[in-house]
């Protein structure tokens, strides 16, 4: 679930800290589920570590390696790939990216899984002018960091090819290992990102968040993974956990949009009601306070359509924080504005991990309940993650990226209710205490009390796989 696998990927794992751990990890949660996986190494692999496979096939040993392959994959579904065991070194050498490329191809293979660095058993490295060894078919690439570095000195003991590191950390040799350095590795285009084929996806793990503790999670939270989603477009998500351990991601931290729907000519109440004034401003300003002010959202999109001509100049003071989109055919319903928005997001110079849909006439959502949203998505990856008021379903609602194909496919004037209906038995949700935010919808609502949003927990199913 976190590294969100489909058919075919080729996943090459780079830099240190539990790369094998993590490939064979992910390996096994795909055979589970009834995919054919090949593990191989574009390096070495220790000979002890080749026993964590299934079945172990070697290079010197194979006639005809499609065959051969295919048989194994049919009886075990899990099958690691290396050149012929060197018991001098205890370590098995790697194959040839030409035939790592090859295997990818064949039809009985649903994805290969590639340890392609090696890092002599550190925590922490910086690619030497030959490392990483990737192959140019990779979908995925996993650069991986052992967390139990922070806090170390910069020397050999901790970190494989130090002085690398510290050229491109700025780091001098000796000094304290931190969060920021951490960053700026996985973010630099020689450190983490070396050897990434275009197109490919990028998603660092940060691993052993076990050996942390609660506070030094926060700094890994807000020091590496949201710097890294800020500072690099090409870095899709950032995973947080203990591949070792039986629950081997924590936190999976993505881009989260914020698309605020301001589209509706506001028939029942007689005037353009974005425009209301409230507060010290107008009301779809307010809205787009509240979600400017919320720590967990970036982009944010605010889709207008009726009146768009005369609303727009008013959005002028956000200047570049937000992105306005205008949908010519807001007339025919919600949904049209949903589809603006997922295409604006696809054109993003970043992928984003989900979607919180804001709705303009509802000025009482706090960024408390936005950030809540977003972190329970971050420990689920659910869906949807939807808040209910006194056991009252309400908005605004979290949807995966998964579910925006979902999304265009809606119609008519619904926006993603039917979702709710599709994902009922995976939904998490998040309880408030108080009740549905007022809809602004006649004049009487601008008279009504503010209704702000307690949370008091919720269900909350958390991740249980890396794949």
């Amino acid at each position: 679930m976190a590294l969100r696998i489909a058919p075919r990927e080729l996943v090459s794992f780079t830099g240190a800290g539990g790369k094998t751990t993590a490939m064979f990890r992910l390996a096994q949660e795909l055979a589970a589920a009834g995919w054919h996986v090949v593990t191989t190494s574009t390096t070495r692999i220790f000979s002890t570590q080749t026993r964590l496979a299934p079945c172990h096939l070697r290079l010197d040993q194979l006639t005809y390696l499609p065959f051969e392959l295919t048989a194994a994959l049919a009886i075990h579904r899990h099958v690691l790939i290396t050149g012929p065991t060197d018991d001098i070194e205890d370590k098995a050498p790697g194959v040839p990216i030409d035939t790592v490329e090859a295997i990818s191809r064949l039809p009985g293979v649903d994805a290969v899984l590639v340890e392609a660095d090696g890092a002599r058993m550190r925590p922490l490295k910086a690619p030497a002018a030959h490392e990483p060894v990737v192959p140019a078919s990779t979908t995925l690439l996993v650069p991986v960091v052992g967390l139990d570095v922070l806090g170390q000195p910069l020397t050999e003991a901790h970190v494989h090819r130090p002085a690398r590191v510290a050229a491109l950390t700025g780091l001098a040799a000796g000094e304290t290992i931190s969060a920021e350095a951490i960053a700026a590795l996985l973010g630099h285009e020689q450190g983490g990102l070396k050897g990434c084929p275009p197109g490919a996806r990028v998603v660092p793990l940060l691993n052993k968040l076990d050996r942390l503790s609660p506070d030094q999670r926060e700094a890994v939270t807000a020091q590496i993974a949201q710097r890294l989603l800020r500072q690099t477009p090409a870095i899709s998500d950032v995973l947080m956990g203990a591949v070792a351990t039986p629950v081997p991601v924590v936190e999976a931290v993505g881009r989260v949009a914020g698309v605020i729907l301001a589209a509706g000519a506001a028939q029942r109440l007689g005037r353009l009601k974005q425009l209301l004034p409230w507060q010290d401003t107008t009301l779809l300003n307010h809205v787009i306070r509240q979600a400017l002010a919320s720590s967990s959202l970036d982009p944010i999109i605010v889709v207008l359509g009726c009146q768009a001509e005369i609303i727009r100049p008013t959005l002028a003071p956000f200047g570049t924080r937000i992105r306005v989109v205008t949908n010519p055919a807001w007339a025919e319903g919600q949904s049209t504005s949903v589809h603006a928005a997922i295409h604006a997001l696809g054109t993003h110079e970043a992928p984003v991990a989900a979607a919180v849909f804001l709705l303009a006439d509802q000025p009482d959502v706090t960024p408390a309940l936005v950030d809540a949203l977003v972190a329970r998505h971050r420990t689920t990856l659910a869906p949807l993650v939807v808040p209910y008021y006194q056991e009252q379903r309400g908005n605004p609602v979290l949807f995966d990226r998964r579910t925006f194909g979902d999304l265009l496919a809606v119609t008519g004037d619904v926006g993603g209710r039917p979702l709710l209906h599709t994902y009922a038995n995976e939904l998490s949700i998040i309880a408030c205490k108080q009740p549905t935010p007022r809809d602004i919808d006649t004049a009487a609502d601008l008279e009504m009390p503010p209704s702000p949003t307690p949370l008091a927990g919720g269900t909350d199913r958390m991740m249980r796989s890396i794949t």
